[in-house]
């Protein structure tokens, strides 16, 4: 530097030891510059000046790559196939904040042929054939290149022939990172290490030729005599290198690997070998995903032979014929299968001949064991990653294989020791990730990664939003052959894509083991999978979103759910209910501590536990830890439901508690606040800082690069150290005692049942469990609150003291709307909506609550057949969040539920899973304007929003109409719906036009006729033309020529629940139950379950009742007169006439089916001896059986089902049981329309069976003047094709 009158100074950086331990910071630095030193600085200031100098640290590239492990040596045969992967040597460059990238190459000096190849991973493979008599051996040096300056790393694979002379194996060359021209370099030294063991130190010999390598120095290993390969394959060689630093030289050890070779000495014996083959096959007719190989690799044919190099000495032949669906290649002795064999156990039997040794016609005999797998066996497959090579994982030992080992232990994890569990592919793996332990003691080797694994930062440049490694389908077949076994298989491929994990919109799932969770059944419907659900299980795959922790003394349960995917923007959510004040509630991150050296470990975590009773989060996406608590007005331990949020994106971390509901998240009614007490003081929002915590992420990751399992609970394993780790505190490893329930990651809820691996823990949560308090809340009723407040809240549609009276609709017409005036007044802060609505419009308003004046609002409308929430707070501009994924005017009935809470936003329908549900959590922290104040008169519309002029209405906007509501709730509570209701406690209605009573639609299917067999099915408003009678379940599918219909059997996917009994039918199947279960698929509780009991009182009630009446019937059994339509048929005889009296002893219950089928048998008897039985002659209908029998059968089903319902006006067995009758009558009619054509169909039908007798008889029945031609005279269909028979 130099100033204004030419002094100079000069800045520099102090070198190590001279700074006193200071460090550079991040902005700017200031320096002082005086020429008389610091006393001057105050005895003269005016001679003193300052100057601003701005240091910027570079990185330099002062790190060189760091390989996972620097040797590896492969014995190979001369015939070993191009391609073979021999070794990896993956490698990672600290420098550029790891992002550094990094090439291999192979040394051209030690493979001036390019026998060998490296891929971009590390991963060196054959890429040139092998010739024992050229070369006994190969040294290859493999580089691992940053792309900096300077650039080394190596590794040597050697291969030293048996029985060889004494001579020359390798030639080491030397180099050393330091400065040369400050003497750290050559001339370097190599020797022998003094320490090796005495077997190799008298077949070893090191020297040093100072001349080699221009003078630097080469180290020369020779063997003193030959080796033996049957007394050891392996000769490990350490070796001491040192360079000629200057004033001390630097010394290390290194090993050097000699892999021993073989000669052809010994002699052939006979052998067996047992080989796995699994193929994949299309499924249901299905394509496969990809078109595999022509070929399946088994491996080689197998004798027993101590010289396991002479494969290329030996030829192979058949013993016997040769089967058609294998072959041998008879120069190597590989054997391929053609990837179509079929399923079974295949003996195979081979010769094996030795001309070197004279040996001609060895027996070889061979077993293929063929299972064929399923497409989603392959892709949903978890991949174990073992510390093991491949001929171990499958070779078999005493104890079976590794690979036999480690299904049994997984089966008896998974499944309790039951089938479950299978394998799908072994094949080298190629590239090393970092170890860890999972199944090592029970296989008996070392796994190092469970899954795909995680999709690491920086491995997919590009993916903003989130990067998803999945396993899929190659187009290969791998082997692994161990000698005497082998397993062959589907190559699987990882693919990495931009995304955030789950499976793409519309993605159609067949039926697989894991479709239908927690004991669900999975049934395949024309082009898509159902599942059918037990009951208390949630969605349409059957989840369980509760689960209970036994935390005690000594006792840590714990669950683990699937990893967290790797997205730029997570939101986690879940609900807790607990006493314990210190726990583990979610945890992802590294399972032990971080190896050597620590800098080079995974640092991502995040940690949500209770600290003292209120939340506490620890997140490190690889940046730095952030750490965050909230200091809650009260501890969440206090045995009630609350929510936590977890949300990061941006760089922004946040925790909230309880949506900042001023509460706990039970879904209470609003409390009651009379608009008569305006003085009321109603409950306010709490204080930001006591619901929420905020952070920034420091700089240098944004996803969460961990591909562990998420541990719900607690921890599986002690916690790691956190001092390792450089996290602020060490993590909380006490016992969790309470439930967890509805925990979602990014929206998707995750199961929480049967399937987790877990300890000391159980799906459901009995605490807050109505059933096990004595409160039944019945089949359409569901248990909330807490312990100590449970109560029964009914279903959507469902209404009345014991949930079972269904709500009235109301059809909305054009130009209609609702006006209510409500009786309390939400929340200020937080309100909730729920309805149910069906339409096929694709714009329209359900439902707006709004304030005075309609400054601030809350309206559910459907955009383009979307729905969307939208929330205006004046002045702010107005929000919206839509569920844009799916489209809701099917014509279906949905239930749709929307809540507010301070500044955030929660949107769910129906089931709320996936793309049905969407949240909007402010990260600012910015609560919203009050959106409610009282208005006694316009507080909720329910349609369009009028708009007056004056007191006429003059326009309608967002009009709904041509669709239905039903079942409005404000903040829990029930508001009236006119016409059926005009006021309920919690509302009135004060203005309404357009709606009528129902939600009844004009026939679809009035003016539509469908090809035969095909029928119109009504569909609200729509219709299709089918062969589904049910339009549900099926029960006949169209056949190959689609002019018939065929029956499927639908009891081959096991529609039947808890041991049901299936029985096919033409128009479906039925579920026999067993006792205690009822429903079409014995998925629902039976009248034999306690919860739907009766009591003791009404079971007393029911006997007297029904003693009385049987009485009075029995009174009836003498007739005055015979009856007038048949005398003789009403008479009874006297066998007819008994009564069995049924004797009603003290345990009344267990006898009350016998009481009512005795009770019906006597009423049945009694009527027909008081007013007898007239026989009515039925019209035989023509085609009933081909056409309405099973239409009737359903339909009938269906009516019996609703009768014993209740007989409903709407909900599920009503719109069911008009269906089934609607096609009913359908096909009735259309057999009536039809009759003459049937008629001729049945002659024609008898005439091609010579059937002549009951031909002719229908011939002599038909009408003269109305012939008509049949549909089909054998396979001939319509007048042309009849005619061109």
């Amino acid at each position: 530097m130099s100033g204004p009158c030419g002094g100079e100074g000069d800045l520099r950086s102090a070198p190590p030891g001279e700074t006193g331990g200071g460090e550079v910071g991040g902005g700017e630095s200031g320096d002082k510059s005086s020429s008389e030193g610091v006393r001057a600085w105050h005895e003269e200031a005016r001679h003193v000046d300052t100057t601003w100098v701005s240091v910027q640290v570079l990185d330099v590239n002062d790190n060189t790559p760091v390989l996972t492990h620097a040797h590896a040596a492969r014995t190979l045969a001369e015939d070993t196939p191009l391609g073979t992967h021999l070794a990896s040597f993956p490698a990672r460059d600290a420098d550029a904040g790891g992002n550094s990238s990094v090439r291999y190459v192979v040394s051209p000096e030690s493979d001036p042929k390019g026998r060998f190849g490296v891929d971009e991973a590390g991963a060196v493979v054959l890429a040139g054939a092998l010739d024992r008599e050229t070369a006994r051996a190969h040294t290859v040096l493999v580089w691992a290149v940053d792309d900096g300056t300077p650039t080394r790393t190596a590794t040597a694979t050697l291969t030293v022939e048996e029985n060889a002379e004494p001579q020359v194996v390798a030639r080491v060359k030397l180099g050393d990172r330091d400065s040369w021209g400050k003497g750290h370099g050559p001339p370097f030294t190599l020797a022998l290490d003094p320490r090796a063991p005495p077997h190799v130190a008298a077949v070893i010999k090191v020297s040093l030729d100072p001349r080699g390598d221009e003078g630097r120095g080469v180290g020369v290993v020779e063997t003193r005599a030959s080796l033996d390969r049957e007394a050891g394959r392996v000769v490990l060689v350490p070796l001491v290198v040192g360079d000629a630093g200057r004033p001390h030289a630097h010394t290390t050890t290194v090993t050097l690997t000699v892999h021993v070779g073989d000669v052809n000495d010994n002699p052939m014996t006979p052998a067996s070998k047992s080989v796995t083959a699994l193929t994949l096959k299309a499924f249901q007719g299905r394509q496969l995903p990809v078109v595999v190989s022509d070929v399946v690799p088994l491996g080689r044919v197998y004798v027993r032979d101590p010289d396991d190099w002479d494969a290329a000495a030996k030829t192979y032949s058949w013993r016997g014929s040769e089967h058609p669906n294998f072959r041998l290649d008879t120069a190597t002795g590989h054997l391929t299968m053609r990837p179509a064999t079929g399923d079974g156990r295949y003996q195979l039997g081979f010769t094996v001949s030795d001309a070197a040794q004279g040996q001609f016609g060895v027996k070889a005999d061979v077993t293929v064991e063929v299972r064929s797998l399923k497409p989603h066996d392959v892709s949903d497959a978890t991949p174990l990653t073992l510390e093991a090579t491949p001929y171990e994982v499958v070779r078999e030992e005493g104890s079976g294989s590794v690979l036999s080992r480690l299904v049994g232990a997984a089966r008896a994890w998974v499944t309790g020791g039951g089938v479950g569990v299978m394998v799908v592919s072994v094949e080298p793996l190629g590239r090393e990730p970092p170890q860890r332990t999972r199944l090592s003691e029970a296989a008996g080797v070392t796994i190092v990664q469970v899954g795909v694994g995680v999709c690491r930062e920086g491995r997919r440049p590009g993916c903003g939003g989130g990067c998803v490694l999945r396993a899929g389908l190659s187009s290969q077949f791998s082997v692994v052959d161990a000698n005497t076994s082998a397993v062959a298989g589907p190559r699987l491929a990882l693919h990495t894509t931009c995304g955030c994990g789950g499976l793409p919109a519309g993605h159609a799932t067949p039926c697989t083991a894991g479709t239908c969770l927690n004991h669900g059944r999975c049934v395949h419907i024309a082009t898509r999978a159902r599942c059918v659900c037990p009951h208390h299980t949630h969605g349409p795959r059957c989840k369980v979103l509760a689960r209970h922790f036994k935390g005690g003394h000594n006792q840590h349960g714990w669950a683990w759910a699937p990893p967290l995917p790797a997205c730029a923007k997570m939101h986690l959510s879940l609900e807790v209910l607990t006493r314990a004040r210190d726990a583990t509630l979610l945890y992802s991150g590294p399972d032990r501590p971080p190896p050597t050296p620590a800098h080079h470990a995974a640092r991502d975590v995040v940690a949500l536990e209770l600290r003292g009773g209120r939340p506490s989060l620890l997140v490190d996406l690889g940046g730095g830890p952030v750490s965050l608590g909230v200091d809650t007005t009260a501890p969440l331990s206090d045995n009630t439901w609350h929510r936590l949020d977890v949300l990061w994106t941006k760089q922004v971390v946040l925790l909230l508690v309880d949506l900042c509901s001023g509460g706990t998240m039970d879904p209470t009614p609003t409390p009651d606040v009379s608009h008569n007490h305006s003085t009321t003081a109603l409950p306010q929002p709490p204080e930001p800082h006591t619901c929420r915590a905020r952070g920034r992420l420091t700089a240098g990751g944004q996803f969460l690069d961990v591909s562990g399992p998420l541990q719900v609970g607690g921890l599986a394993h002690p916690p790691p150290p956190h001092v390792e780790y450089g996290w602020p505190r060490p993590l909380v490893h006490q016992p969790f005692s309470g439930c967890l329930r509805n925990l979602r990651v990014n929206g998707e809820l995750v199961d929480l049942g049967h399937g987790l691996l877990d300890h000391h823990s159980a799906p459901g949560c009995p605490d807050a469990n109505c059933a096990s308090k004595g409160l039944s809340c019945g089949l359409h009723g569901k248990c909330g609150g807490s312990p100590g407040s449970l109560r029964c809240d009914c279903l959507a549609g469902w209404t009345g003291d014991s949930c079972t009276t269904p709500t009235q609709p109301t059809s909305f017409l054009p130009s209609s709307y609702v006006r209510l005036a409500l009786s309390f007044t939400p929340l200020p802060h937080t309100a909730s909506l729920q309805l149910r609505f069906r339409t096929r419009q694709q714009d329209g308003q359900l439902v707006v609550l709004s304030s005075q004046h309609s400054r601030d609002r809350l309206a559910l409308q459907l955009v383009q057949g979307r729905l969307c929430l939208l929330l205006h707070q004046h002045p702010q501009p107005q929000r919206s969040l839509c569920l844009s994924r799916v489209r809701l005017t099917d014509g279906r009935w949905h239930v749709v539920t929307a809540s507010r809470h301070g500044s955030s936003t929660l949107l769910a329908v129906d089931e709320g899973d996936g793309e049905l549900y969407n949240a909007s959590i402010s990260l600012s922290g910015s609560e919203g304007a009050t959106l409610l104040q009282e208005d006694r008169q316009v507080g909720l519309h329910i349609g369009g929003l009028p708009e007056y002029a004056g007191v006429s209405v003059i326009k309608i906007h967002g009009d709904y109409h041509d669709g239905c509501v039903d079942d409005v709730r404000v903040s829990g509570r029930v508001v009236p719906l006119p016409p059926a209701a005009n006021s309920t406690p919690w509302g009135q209605a004060s203005m309404f036009q357009g709606v009528r009573e129902g939600c009844s639609a004009p026939p679809a299917c009035a003016n539509v006729t469908c090809r035969p067999p095909l029928i119109c099915v009504d569909t609200w408003r729509s219709y299709h033309c089918g062969y589904d009678f049910l339009d549900v379940w099926g029960g006949q599918v169209l056949s190959g020529t689609r002019d018939t219909c065929e029956d499927e059997d639908e009891c081959a996917w096991d529609p039947c629940l808890h041991g049901g009994t299936c029985l096919n039918k033409p128009s479906g199947f039925l579920c026999q139950c067993a006792s205690g279960f009822s429903g079409r698929h014995c998925h629902l509780p039976g009248p034999a379950d306690t919860s739907l009991r009766l009591s003791h009182t009404a079971l007393v009630a029911t006997v007297a009742w029904s003693l009385l009446i049987l009485l009075v019937v029995c009174a009836l059994l003498t007739p005055p007169t015979p009856p007038p339509c048949s005398a003789t048929q009403g008479r009874a005889s006297q066998g007819e006439r008994r009564i069995h009296v049924w004797n009603v002893g003290t345990n009344a219950s267990l006898s009350i089916n016998v009481f009512h089928e005795a009770l019906i048998e006597c009423m049945v008897r009694a009527g027909q001896t008081v007013f007898g039985f007239c026989r009515k002659r039925w019209r035989q209908v023509p085609g009933w059986n081909e056409f309405v029998r099973e239409a009737h059968s359903a339909a009938r089903e269906s009516f019996l089902e609703w009768r014993a319902g209740g007989g409903p006006r709407w909900g599920p067995l009503a719109e069911r049981m008009r269906s089934t009758r609607a096609s009913f009558k359908l096909c009735l009619r259309w057999c009536k329309s039809h009759e003459h054509q049937l008629r001729a169909q049945s002659l024609a039908d008898k005439l091609a069976s010579d059937d002549s007798f009951n031909f002719w008889r229908g011939v002599r029945s038909m009408k003269p003047g109305l012939h008509t031609l049949p549909l089909r005279v054998d396979h001939a269909v319509g007048e042309e094709g009849i005619a061109s028979m």
